[in-house]
């Protein structure tokens, strides 16, 4: 029999009651039953025709989601399949896994609001993170997120349950934002923490590695002997015939490197690379980092404390009345090696046009005046132009490709899927950006902006220590510039698109942290802030910024508002802390400005766990031992604190 890739939805009768162990969800091909409603895999197989990657929707993976709330999400889907459908007799499993998907999504984030999927309507912190994770989307994809608020809606009605679904207040909000959104907007995947430390790392080794050898490179090129014809018309000895130090030899072997043409390909590689490196630590698009020149770099120094920052002149591809115009942007001393790397092709491509192998109308031509990335890719540089130099500048198409050339290919593994869901569990990535788990990362140069910008404005929560350690430097190096001493030093016109980008992400987060762990945190707020707080979003006049967003962030903007992470859960404080809290915890559990939640008791029971084993270590009338005691006190005490809270609101 003919397999058909849609489901017919004749096949079950109205029914509003509640399927059961025996509910019949696909069938197989001589209408015996494939698929229980009760099943962990609903099989789809003998619906598709086409080949898919997969046939499956398998609900044994939502391991994070309770029964009741997998129950419902079932419920959601089956209704969806033979009740939901509009106009319509027949389904693709193509509609059927996507509306699953996004479900999906959505149940995972009622959980982290410690909500069941079938309690929505009542929990207003959870409502409230949805309206807030879908608002910066595109018209279009509101909309399906509405249709799918809808759906659950419709299902609570036909199955007669009370409470479940969303509000129409809820609704309606959702409503307006769609009707104000922009048309289309799909931003820029950020790069996953651990594939971009790994390009940082593995960018890092192969800068050292050209390090050690890229004197002997200059003296080979150097060589007349090394072309193929040099200017005077003669030909040179064959490749294989050059005496070649072991060293270069060696580094010739590893990225098979066997002839001239070899040779030239791998500084395009380089110049990719290298031009990727210095995105990823200062935010420029791929047209700015072609205008760059030979002496990019500007080293200032602070004259008050002496601190460096690094400053690359360059210039904007924004369109202006008066044509390019010059441009700086900061970033950092970790980008040295690259720098020094792309002089040194630099260099090398000046000596190939002066000697004839690369055509070009203008021979010896200064340092000062040569690009930073020339092209190597075509032999004749009379044909292109290029606004500031003689010739035409690197253009990458294939960056990924280019690179990984040098460095080995970055997978990309569940891990990082997980991490991109976490970020934004209502963006659907696997589809919208094409994300394939198994397959090599494909960069581009916008993702090193955007997630520069993100990471570094939350920099002190990247858990991997690679990552953390190379953002410090360049978030450190951002913040001293955006100081009012560095403004101050010297007058220099800033790319002032990024600065926007980074202080709006800085804005951003601030914003979503203050949205999560305090107004729409589930948990009972403690700690001296925290407890202000608890009881200010419980009171009758409950301050504005808890009901309205846009109040909320002109607050967190104009620094009226803060929350930032700390060890033992979160601090209020809107300007820089002075407490020193690098040995004990009293300094943030008596603090004035502390916010602790549920999370905040687990931290504080360990914190207190370790001060008990700290006690055996000294005298009872040491000062370390009272201090330790001092501790167990303090965090006794808020936790005593907190369970009064949970008593009173009980």
């Amino acid at each position: 029999m003919l397999k058909t890739n849609f489901i017919n939805l004749n096949i079950v009768k109205f029914n509003n009651t509640f399927p059961d162990a025996s509910t019949i969800v696909t069938y197989a091909e001589n209408n015996t039953p494939l698929s229980f409603f009760i099943d962990d895999i609903w099989d789809f197989s003998k619906y598709i025709s086409s080949y898919t990657q997969t046939t499956i929707i398998d609900f044994s993976i939502e391991d994070k989601l309770s029964d009741q709330s997998k129950f419902y999400l079932k419920l959601c889907l089956y209704f969806y399949i033979y009740h939901g459908a509009n106009n319509t007799s027949a389904l693709s499993f193509k509609t059927i896994i996507g509306k699953y998907r996004m479900l999906r999504r959505l149940a995972l984030l009622c959980g982290k609001f410690n909500s069941d999927f079938a309690n929505i309507a009542n929990n207003r912190f959870c409502l409230n993170a949805i309206i807030d994770s879908i608002s910066f989307d595109s018209k279009a994809n509101i909309g399906k997120h509405l249709s799918i608020f809808e759906l659950i809606n419709r299902t609570g009605y036909f199955y007669e349950i009370e409470g479940f679904g969303f509000t129409q207040e809820s609704l309606d909000i959702v409503k307006v934002i769609e009707s104000k959104a922009i048309d289309s907007i799909k931003q820029t995947p950020l790069i996953p923490t651990k594939i971009l430390a790994d390009f940082m790392q593995k960018t890092t080794d192969f800068f050292d590695e050209f390090q050690s050898i890229k004197n002997q490179l200059l003296e080979l090129i150097s060589n007349v002997r090394f072309y193929r014809r040099a200017a005077c018309g003669r030909v040179s000895v064959p490749f294989k015939e050059l005496k070649i130090p072991k060293e270069l030899r060696e580094y010739f072997k590893k990225y098979s490197l066997t002839n001239r043409s070899h040779i030239i390909s791998h500084f395009l590689y380089i110049q990719s690379l290298g031009s990727a490196y210095i995105s990823c630590f200062s935010g420029m698009r791929k047209n700015e980092l072609s205008s760059l020149s030979y002496n990019c770099l500007e080293v200032i120094e602070n004259n008050i404390d002496e601190k460096k920052v690094y400053i690359l002149n360059g210039y904007t591809n924004k369109l202006t009345k008066i044509g390019v115009k010059s441009c700086s942007w900061v970033t950092s001393k970790q980008v040295l090696p690259a720098l020094d790397t792309l002089q040194t092709i630099a260099k090398v491509h000046k000596l190939l046009i002066d000697i004839g192998y690369i055509k070009a109308e203008c021979k010896d031509i200064p340092l000062e005046k040569y690009p930073l990335l020339p092209i190597f890719n075509q032999q004749n540089h009379d044909v292109g132009e290029h606004p500031l130099y003689d010739f035409p500048t690197l253009a990458t198409a294939t960056l990924s490709q280019n690179i990984y050339k040098i460095i080995q290919p970055i997978v990309f593994e569940k891990s990082d899927l997980e991490e991109l869901t976490n970020f934004n569990l209502l963006v659907d990535w696997e589809n919208e950006y094409e994300l394939v788990v198994g397959n090599s990362w494909l960069f581009n140069y916008h993702q090193f902006r955007r997630s520069l910008a993100v990471y570094c404005s939350r920099s002190s929560i990247v858990k991997l220590s690679t990552l953390k350690k190379q953002l410090k430097h360049i978030s450190f190096d951002m913040t001293l510039w955006y100081s009012n001493n560095f403004h101050n030093a010297k007058k220099i016109n800033m790319e002032k698109d990024f600065i926007s980008v980074y202080q709006t992400e800085q804005e951003l987060f601030k914003f979503n942290s203050f949205c999560e762990k305090v107004v729409d945190n589930p948990s009972t707020l403690f700690g001296a802030k925290g407890t202000n707080y608890e009881f200010a979003r419980n009171s009758k006049d409950i301050p504005v910024f808890f009901t309205d967003r846009k109040k909320l962030q002109k607050y967190v903007k104009e620094n009226r508002l803060s929350y930032k992470k700390t060890p033992l859960g979160g601090c209020a404080k809107t300007g820089q802390c002075n407490k020193l809290s690098f040995a004990y915890a009293t300094a943030c559990v008596t603090c004035s400005e502390a916010i602790f939640d549920d999370d905040s008791v687990i931290a504080l029971n360990k914190a207190k766990a370790n001060y008990l084993m700290q006690l055996a270590k000294f005298e009872e009338d040491s000062i370390s031992y009272k201090q330790f005691l001092i501790e167990i006190e303090a965090i006794d005490n808020v936790l005593a604190k907190r369970s009064a809270l949970e008593n009173r609101n009980d």
